[in-house]
C-alpha cells in the first residue's frame, strides 16, 4: 500500500525540480519538453487537489494551499519562459495574467545579486560601478518596488505572488541594502541640487506655458473673425440663391432659358467663392501647423519636467522628495492639461477645415444637379413633342393592326370550318370501315393501319433506331461533333411507353400486348459538369412513336394521319424539359399513318421546331407507312443527324421478299393466305420490306390484301 510520504514525493517531485531552476535554464529546454512539463504539472496539481487531499488528511488547510501555490509557481515559471520569448502558447494564456508573467521576468533581471556579497554590492555602489549601480537606481521604477500595488490587482493570484516573493526574499534584501548605500553615498548636498534644479525647471515651464496660451488665443480670435466676416456670410448667400433656383424649377410657369441665365451668373459667383475657399483652406493649414508647433513645444517641456521628476525621485532624500516631487507634478499636470487643450483646438481646426471642404463639395454638387435639371427640362419639352408625333404614328399602326386582326379572324373562321369538314370526313371513314368489317369485308380504307400492323411498325422502327444509335460513330451537337466510342450508350439511354394510358382505354379482358404502346427511345449525350466532378446532359436524342391509341382500342385500326395537335402533345413536353435543364433536344416523331400536309409544311419551314417554340428543339418527322422523313434543312442539328431516323428499304430486299413469299407460301399446297407478321418473324424481313412485297404481289394479281381479326394484315391467295 502506498504511504502518504511516497505518494506526496511522487506528486511533488517534478514541481520541486522546476522550482530549483531559473528562467534561463528553463528556456534552454526544447519547446515541446516545456509544454509536456507544463501539462504534467497541471495534471499533478489537479490530482493533488481532488484525489490526494481526499485520500490523505495529514496536511492542514494552510499546508495544502502552500503546496498548491508551489505548483502554480512552477507552471508560472514555464509560462514566463515562453512569454519573454514572445510566443506564449494558447493553452497558457488563460492561466496567468500579464502582470504575473512580467513579475517573473523582472525578478530574473536581479539574479546577478545572488553571486555578490553585501560588501561587494556596497563597494560597487560607492564607485557607481557598472550594471549593479544601474539595477539599484532603477529598482524603484519596477513592479517589485511596490509589491502592495501588485497584490491589489484583482486578476493576480496572490498565493503565487507570495511564493514568488519567498523565492527571491534573500535577493530582495540585497537589493534594498544596495539602495540604502546609494542614498548614503550621495548625501544631502546632492539632494539640494536636485531640488533647486526641479524648482528652476518648474518656473521656466510656467513661463513657457503662459506664452503658448497667449499665442493660441491670438490665433483663435483672428481665425474666428476671418471666418465670420469673409466667408460664412458669402456661403449662406450663395446657398440661398441656389435654393431659389431649385424652387423655380418645381413651379409650373418655369422658363428654362431664364433659369439657364441665372445658373450661369451663379456659376461665376460660385467660382469666386471657390477661390476664397481655397485661400481659407490654405490659411487653415498654416494655422494648424502653427498650433501643432505650440503643441510640440509643450510636449518637449513635459518631457523635460518628467526627466526632472525622475531625477528628483532618484536623488533627493525621502524627507524632501515628496514636497519637491509635488511641485514638479503640479506643473506637469498644468502642462498636460494645456497640451490637451491645444490638441482639442487642433481637432477643432481640422473639423472646421473638413466642414469647409464638405460644404464646397456639397454646393458644387447641388449647382451641377440644378444645371442638369434645367437641361432636362429642355430635353423633356423636345421629348414631349417627339412623343406626340409617335402617338399619332402609333394610332395609325393600331388602326392597321385592327384591320389585320379582322382578316386573321376571318381566316380562323375558315380554318374552323375546314376542321369541321375534316372531322365529318373522318367520322364517315370510320363508320364505313366499321360497316365493312361488320358485313364481313376485311378490306381496310386507304391509308388505314390495323392495330397489329401499327404494333409491328412501332417495334420495327424502335429497333431500327436503336441499331442506328449504336452503329453511329459520331453525332452532331450544339458544341460540335461528338465521337461515340463502343459502349458509350450503355448507361446513357432509356426506353419508355404509354401502356398506362392504353390499359385505361382497353376493357378489363383486353390484351395490351397486341396493341401499339407509343414507344419512345431516348439517348443522352453528356459532358463534364462543374469542376469535372459530375457529368451533365448536353443533348437528348429521342425517337417517339405517335399512334392514335383511342382509335386502335375502339376500332382496331387507325386511318387518319397525325395532325398538329398530336405533334404538339409530344413537342411541348420536350421543350419544357430542354428549357428547364438548359440542354438541346433532338426529337424524332414517327407516325404509322403519316402526317398531314399542314404539319409537314410547318416543320420543313422551321416554324414549329425553332421559331415558334424553342431554340433548344430540333424536330424530325417520320412517316412509318411510306418511309419518308421531314425536317428543316436550315436546322444543322436536325439535318446532320437525320440519318439516325431514316428507314432505308432497298429494291433488292423487296425483290427477295417477293421471291421468298412465292416459294415458301403461295406455291405451297393448302395455303390460302399469308400473314405479314408470320413472314416478318419467320423469314427475317422487316415490316416495310414485307408490306412492299405484299403490295407488288397484289398489284400483279397474285392475291388481295385483307385484314384478319386477331392476325392483322394478310395476303389472300385463295
Amino acid at each position: 500500500m502506498t504511504t502518504f510520504t511516497d505518494r506526496f514525493d511522487e506528486l511533488t517531485h517534478e514541481m520541486e525540480v522546476l522550482l530549483d531552476e531559473d528562467l534561463a535554464s528553463i528556456q534552454k529546454m526544447p519547446e515541446q519538453t516545456r509544454l509536456e512539463r507544463y501539462n504534467s504539472l497541471k495534471s499533478d496539481e489537479e490530482e493533488f487537489v481532488w484525489e490526494f487531499a481526499k485520500e490523505f488528511d495529514q496536511l492542514t488547510g494552510s499546508e495544502r494551499e502552500d503546496v498548491r501555490a508551489k505548483f502554480r509557481l512552477a507552471r508560472l515559471l514555464i509560462a514566463a519562459s515562453f512569454y519573454e520569448e514572445g510566443s506564449l502558447p494558447r493553452a497558457m494564456r488563460d492561466d496567468f495574467v500579464e502582470t504575473e508573467l512580467q513579475a517573473v521576468v523582472d525578478f530574473e533581471r536581479y539574479k546577478r545579486f545572488d553571486v555578490l556579497t553585501e560588501e561587494e554590492i556596497e563597494a560597487k555602489i560607492r564607485r557607481m560601478d557598472g550594471e549593479v549601480y544601474e539595477l539599484v537606481t532603477e529598482y524603484t521604477s519596477t513592479q517589485i518596488a511596490n509589491m502592495d500595488e501588485l497584490m491589489d490587482e484583482p486578476d493576480v493570484q496572490s498565493d503565487v505572488m507570495r511564493k514568488l516573493l519567498d523565492r527571491y526574499q534573500e535577493r530582495c534584501e540585497k537589493i534594498r541594502q544596495g539602495f540604502f548605500v546609494y542614498v548614503e553615498t550621495h548625501g544631502l548636498e546632492h539632494m539640494v541640487e536636485s531640488i533647486e534644479a526641479a524648482v528652476q525647471a518648474v518656473s521656466e515651464s510656467a513661463d513657457e506655458r503662459e506664452a503658448i496660451q497667449a499665442e493660441l488665443r491670438e490665433e483663435i480670435q483672428s481665425l474666428s473673425e476671418s471666418l465670420e466676416a469673409d466667408f460664412r456670410q458669402q456661403q449662406r448667400t450663395f446657398e440661398a440663391q441656389l435654393q431659389q433656383v431649385e424652387h423655380e424649377i418645381t413651379s409650373q410657369t418655369v422658363d428654362s432659358e431664364q433659369l439657364q441665365s441665372e445658373l450661369q451668373r451663379l456659376e461665376q459667383q460660385g467660382d469666386s467663392l471657390t477661390e476664397q475657399q481655397e485661400v481659407l483652406l490654405e490659411e487653415f493649414g498654416e494655422r494648424i501647423e502653427r498650433t501643432s508647433t505650440l503643441e510640440t513645444r509643450l510636449s518637449t517641456k513635459i518631457e523635460q519636467l518628467e526627466e526632472v521628476q525622475r531625477q528628483t525621485r532618484e536623488e533627493v532624500r525621502k524627507a524632501a522628495r515628496e514636497e519637491t516631487t509635488a511641485v514638479v507634478e503640479e506643473e506637469l499636470a498644468a502642462l498636460r492639461e494645456q497640451r490637451e487643450q491645444l490638441q482639442a483646438e487642433i481637432d477643432t481646426l481640422e473639423r472646421e477645415r473638413e466642414s469647409i471642404e464638405v460644404a464646397r463639395e456639397r454646393l458644387g454638387e447641388k449647382q451641377q444637379r440644378l444645371s442638369t435639371e434645367v437641361d432636362g427640362l429642355a430635353e423633356q419639352r423636345a421629348t414631349i413633342e417627339d412623343t406626340t408625333e409617335k402617338l399619332d404614328e402609333t394610332e395609325a399602326e393600331l388602326a392597321e393592326q385592327t384591320d389585320r386582326l379582322a382578316d386573321e379572324r376571318d381566316e380562323l373562321a375558315d380554318t374552323r370550318d375546314q376542321l369541321k369538314d375534316r372531322q365529318r370526313d373522318l367520322k364517315s371513314e370510320v363508320e364505313d370501315a366499321q360497316q365493312s368489317l361488320s358485313a364481313g369485308d376485311n378490306t381496310l380504307p386507304d391509308r388505314a393501319i390495323s392495330t397489329s400492323m401499327a404494333r409491328l411498325l412501332e417495334m420495327d422502327y424502335v429497333g431500327r433506331f436503336d441499331t442506328s444509335m449504336h452503329d453511329a460513330e459520331s453525332v452532331v451537337t450544339t458544341d460540335g461533333t461528338v465521337e461515340i466510342p463502343d459502349g458509350y450508350w450503355a448507361d446513357r439511354s432509356e426506353h419508355l411507353n404509354d401502356q398506362v394510358r392504353l390499359d385505361q382505354l382497353l376493357d378489363a379482358d383486353g390484351t395490351p400486348e397486341k396493341y401499339p404502346l407509343d414507344r419512345r427511345a431516348r439517348y443522352f449525350v453528356t459532358g463534364s459538369g462543374l469542376l469535372g466532378l459530375r457529368s451533365r446532359r448536353k443533348m437528348v436524342i429521342e425517337a417517339a412513336i405517335k399512334s392514335n391509341l383511342e382509335a386502335h382500342a375502339t376500332n382496331g385500326f387507325d386511318a387518319a394521319p397525325r395532325d398538329l395537335d398530336d405533334l404538339l402533345n409530344v413537342v411541348n413536353d420536350a421543350v419544357y424539359e430542354a428549357q428547364q435543364n438548359d440542354y438541346h433536344y433532338l426529337l424524332g416523331v414517327a407516325s404509322p399513318t403519316g402526317w398531314t400536309d399542314r404539319v409537314i409544311r410547318q416543320v420543313e419551314g422551321g416554324n414549329v421546331a425553332r421559331s415558334r417554340y424553342s431554340r433548344h428543339l430540333s424536330l424530325v418527322l417520320v412517316d412509318l407507312q411510306h418511309g419518308d422523313i421531314y425536317y428543316d434543312d436550315s436546322d444543322e442539328i436536325a439535318s446532320e443527324n437525320s440519318d439516325l431516323y431514316e428507314i432505308p428499304v432497298t429494291a433488292e430486299r423487296v425483290d427477295k421478299a417477293v421471291d421468298v413469299i412465292r416459294s415458301n407460301y403461295i406455291e405451297e399446297v393448302g395455303i390460302d393466305s399469308v400473314l405479314l407478321e408470320e413472314v416478318v418473324e419467320e423469314q427475317g424481313f422487316d415490316v416495310r420490306e414485307t408490306k412492299e412485297a405484299f403490295d407488288r404481289l397484289a398489284e400483279s394479281g397474285v392475291g388481295e390484301q385483307l385484314h384478319i381479326d386477331e392476325y392483322g394484315l394478310a395476303l389472300d391467295v385463295s
